[in-house]
């Protein structure tokens, strides 16, 4: 019977560390802005920060630098994406993946 328990104990503290590792993982970072006539919107996958003035929104994380234009959205100091200027923009950002809808 106490053999059967110490591996219960083991599975449950294996499960509880494969869950926070997951949960950890999957945390999301939501920023908003208003710059350049823009209303913006991310979600970044893990930590991120926003840097914002009248004229442009800087957002950094693991994964990169996004700049915020009024013409134009930056990567790492490349051009990415042209936006229309006034147009609310949405920034979904991940390891492998970046989407930017302005509508």
């Amino acid at each position: 019977m106490r053999t059967h328990f110490a591996t219960l104990s083991t599975f449950t503290v294996l499960a509880l560390a494969i869950a926070s590792a997951t949960a950890f993982h999957n945390r999301r970072t939501h920023l908003a802005a208003q710059v350049g006539g823009h209303s913006v919107t991310a979600s970044v996958e893990g930590s991120a920060t926003l840097r914002a003035n009248r004229e442009e929104a800087v957002i950094s994380s693991d994964f990169g630098t996004l700049t915020i234009l009024p013409t134009q959205v930056l990567r790492d100091g490349k051009i990415f994406a042209k936006v229309r200027a006034s147009s609310p923009i949405e920034i979904e950002f991940a390891e492998h993946r970046l989407s930017v809808t302005a509508r």
